[in-house]
């Protein structure tokens, strides 16, 4: 298959575009930090609660 370099570079521009607008309006990295945290945390004190219930 042969790409028409302009047509690569039209494609290659458009994902840029996607990607920066994705970033802009909802920021992903932030939305799984703090689903890491809520997890981590929810953990915790389901460690806790049996440490509770079996002690």
């Amino acid at each position: 298959m042969h790409y028409d370099t302009r047509k690569r570079l039209a494609v290659g521009v458009l994902f840029a575009i996607a990607a920066g607008a994705l970033v802009w309006f909802s920021n992903p990295v932030d939305r799984i930090k703090a689903d890491v945290r809520a997890d981590t945390n929810g953990f915790v004190l389901s460690l806790e609660y049996t440490s509770r219930l079996l002690g």
